[in-house]
């Protein structure tokens, strides 16, 4: 009965420490950059407080994945190999033996993949994920618009490669939807004024601002869009142990979720930006 009651209450006196399994996963490697300049030295597993330098979702995901599989006693270190974009990370994880993506993928993007990967419960739930409309900082006319804002009259750019984002951006009833693969295509669009703005996360800056090949950006004042969907880590069927570790990391995930801790991750990084909280949604 006694070994029972310990069993029961004090796991980790009873089953030896379970060692840390090194998992390949892949990731951006300004990604990777941000994340390391985020840790500062410090030990993932360790870390509490989620401000500071490149506190934001993609680094605070790193961090709270390795948390959730050390939380459900599955610890694994991460061996980084770098990858341009979301669909090659996508593949490679799917064709290519890496275990898992270090980040996570919109769950419209692998829905059509779940005969090759696990798809984790919810790390980001549906409409958490809140956007600006992002235009240069020399247009004036927009950024002050506010609630006015007459979006029929305006001109965006997106990539439908990234589903939430050009399906939200869809139901609005905007003059024009252009289409375009690469991100420093629709920075140059919005610069050069041949559209009004892109999709951005807000920014943990004191004006909410970003800059991208040298030219500012600022949100359209007053208004945001809610993405519909939901974020999700991926892991490889075919990858030993794969249901094992998709498990642990489900479990894992469930404690951060209880605790408050992913909530709290997401505000102090600032991807639940308190500044905008206020702010009219237009969908």
């Amino acid at each position: 009965m006694r070994s029972l009651l310990l069993l029961l209450f004090f796991p980790f006196l009873i089953f030896p420490t379970v060692l840390a399994t090194e998992l390949p996963v892949v990731v951006e490697e300004k990604v990777y950059n941000d994340y390391i300049e985020f840790l500062d030295g410090r030990d993932p597993l360790e870390i509490r407080d989620f401000t500071g330098p490149k506190a934001r979702r993609s680094t605070i995901e790193i961090v709270l994945v390795q948390q959730a599989f050390s939380l459900a006693n599955m610890p694994v270190t991460f061996k980084f190999e770098f990858a341009p974009g979301a669909e090659r990370m996508r593949r490679m994880v799917i064709l290519h033996g890496y275990a898992m993506q270090a980040n996570t993928v919109w769950r419209t993007a692998v829905s059509e993949n779940s005969d090759d990967i696990w798809i984790s419960q919810p790390f980001i739930r549906d409409t958490e994920f809140e956007a600006g409309l992002y235009t240069i900082a020399t247009r004036e006319d927009l950024l002050k618009s506010g609630d006015q804002i007459q979006i029929e009259m305006l001109k965006a750019v997106s990539s439908s490669h990234w589903v939430s984002d050009w399906n939200t951006l869809k139901e609005l009833p905007l003059k024009d939807l252009i289409d375009v693969p690469e991100w420093r295509t629709m920075v140059n669009m919005v610069a050069y004024k041949r559209v009004d703005f892109l999709l951005a996360p807000f920014q943990v800056t004191d004006d909410l601002s970003f800059t991208s090949r040298d030219y500012q950006f600022k949100p359209i004042e007053g208004v945001k869009l809610g993405l519909r969907g939901s974020r999700h880590f991926i892991i490889s069927k075919s990858y030993p142990n794969s249901e094992a570790l998709n498990s642990a990391l489900n479990r894992g995930l469930s404690v951060l979720r209880q605790s408050g801790t992913i909530e709290r991750a997401l505000k102090e990084s600032g991807f639940m930006n308190s500044q905008v909280a206020g702010w009219t949604k237009l969908n």
